[in-house]
């Protein structure tokens, strides 16, 4: 897990990241990476000065 801060310039509220991330599991040195087929739902919690706050989404990764 790792946290991403806004480029320089940006504004608080402004700025976007995007990272790739690979779904899967691992056992016993073993790893499976998942098809997704299915809708999948995340969520995310932001916390600051301003408190905590989740974002929830639903992304249909099959249509990208």
């Amino acid at each position: 897990f790792s946290t991403a801060k806004p480029e320089k310039g940006s504004s608080k509220f402004g700025s976007t990241f995007m990272r790739e991330i690979t779904l899967g599991t691992c056992s016993r040195n073993v790893c499976k990476y998942h098809e997704i087929t299915s809708p999948i739902k995340v969520s995310l919690k932001f916390e600051g000065d301003y408190g905590a706050q989740i974002f929830q989404k639903e992304y249909d990764l099959a249509s990208l």
